[in-house]
């Protein structure tokens, strides 16, 4: 069996938004009136993966938003985990992939090759048309580290 193995730049948001939201607010007593408050989309390969909503207004989710995105990413949300079974794995890109390679060496996170001993499983990693072409500069992501599994959807 082979384990998909997420690319080295991956994060778990590759776009994030803030938006403000506009509502009308209507009552007896203090008056009719728009307010706005702002919302935080999170995406990732295309596809909103997470809103967090309920700020004041723009400052206060800008100032709020890292706390509140570490909190977000971990555990991974589902929606992350859902769309990288198709997607491409380069980061940013949001097309499904459509071939399966091999990583015959794995790396470190410094970049050495490990041994094989300090390694028993298959890896893959998967790619649109547009991005299974690696180039040379990299050890582990690059073209000569893979070998193709199948040339398929990606399951």
């Amino acid at each position: 069996m082979a384990w998909h193995k997420r690319h080295h730049d991956w994060e778990a948001f590759d776009k994030i938004e803030i938006v403000t939201v506009p509502r009308y607010k209507t009552s007896g007593l203090s008056g009719d009136e728009w307010r706005v408050s702002a919302t935080v989309r999170c995406w990732f390969k295309g596809v909103v993966v997470l809103e967090l909503g309920g700020f004041s207004d723009m400052e206060t989710a800008r100032r709020m938003l890292d706390g509140k995105l570490l909190e977000a990413a971990f555990p991974i949300p589902d929606g992350v985990i859902a769309r990288e079974k198709t997607a491409c794995d380069q980061p940013g890109c949001g097309s499904d992939a459509i071939v399966r390679l091999k990583l015959k060496r794995l790396t470190s996170e410094r970049g050495e090759y490990l041994h094989e001993q300090e390694h028993s499983s298959t890896c893959y990693r998967q790619f649109c048309d547009a991005h299974r072409e690696r180039g040379d500069c990299g050890r582990e992501d690059a073209d000569d580290n893979y070998e193709p599994i199948d040339t398929g959807g990606a399951s």
